[in-house]
């Protein structure tokens, strides 16, 4: 079985040529199976361009569920704006994560993408330029006296505590100040010699050990007004794509979005991505139930024969070798079946009109 990696370029490359959405569309059906490579294929498509991608799910599950799928493929982590109706005063978490995205999101100069919920385009936001200016940048070998930092984070509502355990809190023994801003995922270890900063850590809230080293470090110590909304942060060339299981935007989303529907009218058909009659084939069940078995790999040579390509997408190369000792190795020699090894949750179909015929799944 041949390496599928220069055929997934190759289908990402397919799949980005018909990717020049216009305002308003309605694209599908694309099923949920397919959500993570088609935004995948939109990501990739992207990256020469200066814009960024703003992907749209409601479902805080399907949100993080596309996160989590999407750290597996090349290039930058997305950022998640987490839903603003959970902001209050009783959850600092989730106020300091929106903080915490909001910086990370004023900081980004690749346009890394984001994910969010409807609501949060109505939410309040400081302005991106009001976020950079408020920012202290640390880095070593900068010259600063620990106690004028100490002041500081007092001025700024900062909490002395004697070992940091939250945000917004800082503990100082001798050289070493500790301390838990809003707009970092974890709190930081200054260390200085004299007023000398020496180096930067990024530490373990719990076991209170370095989990790496820091070149350079923008706290956010003040917290400009919100005197904008998060949509006035978007740009004319950015995209704006919604994930909907109905054909319907919602009213909070901004003008111009492309929404990706499991079920668009008969017109807007215009990319298709299906579900396969198994997503995804648990080799333990595999060896148990023979007529499972049986199913899949005439399937498999039905595709084969109406003229498809077979990609097989696996973590390791163990679960590659299981599958030909399950298969006899009926497709080691087969031209038309590739092996990929990448972490995918489910398979899915793309139709030949849209792409070289493919079917897709895990195993």
């Amino acid at each position: 079985m041949r390496d599928g990696s220069d055929f997934v370029i190759k289908l990402l490359d397919s799949l980005q040529s018909g990717l020049s959405p216009a305002a308003n569309q309605i694209w599908g059906p694309i099923e949920e199976a397919a959500r993570t490579f088609v935004s995948a294929a939109f990501i990739s498509a992207h990256q020469t361009k200066n814009t960024r991608l703003w992907f749209q799910i409601d479902s805080p599950r399907h949100r993080n569920q596309l996160e989590e799928e999407l750290s597996s493929f090349p290039g930058p982590k997305p950022i998640v704006l987490p839903a603003p109706e959970l902001q209050n005063d009783a959850n600092i978490g989730a106020t300091g994560d929106w903080q915490l995205a909001l910086h990370q999101l004023a900081a980004d100069t690749e346009n890394v993408p984001v994910l969010l919920s409807a609501s949060a385009w109505a939410a309040s936001a400081p302005k991106a330029d009001s976020l950079r200016e408020a920012a202290l940048e640390l880095y070593p070998d900068l010259t600063l006296e620990p106690s004028e930092l100490e002041e500081q984070l007092l001025a700024k509502d900062f909490e002395r505590v004697p070992k940091v355990h939250g945000r917004l809190q800082f503990a100082r023994r001798g050289g070493i100040l500790d301390l838990f801003p809003a707009n970092t995922p974890h709190p930081i270890r200054l260390e200085f010699f004299d007023d000398t900063l020496e180096s930067l850590r990024e530490f373990d809230i719990h076991s209170q050990t370095t989990i790496q080293r820091l070149d350079q470090v923008r706290l956010q110590l003040t917290s400009p007004q919100s005197e904008a909304l998060l949509s006035d942060w978007l740009k004319d060339d950015d995209l704006v794509i919604s994930f909907d299981e109905k054909a319907t935007l919602s009213e909070t989303t901004p003008e111009g979005a492309l929404l990706l529907s499991n079920s668009p009218t008969g017109q807007d058909v215009t990319l298709a991505a299906l579900s396969t009659p198994f997503g995804t084939l648990d080799s333990g069940d595999f060896v148990m139930h023979d007529f499972q078995r049986d199913a899949v790999l005439r399937q498999m040579h039905q595709w084969l024969e109406e003229g498809w390509t077979i990609l097989l997408a696996s973590s390791n190369k163990g679960e590659h070798h299981r599958f030909h000792e399950i298969s006899s190795n009926q497709f080691s020699e087969q031209e038309s079946v590739f092996s990929w090894f990448q972490w995918l949750p489910r398979g899915f179909i793309l139709p030949k009109e849209y792409s070289a015929s493919t079917v897709l799944f895990t195993k």
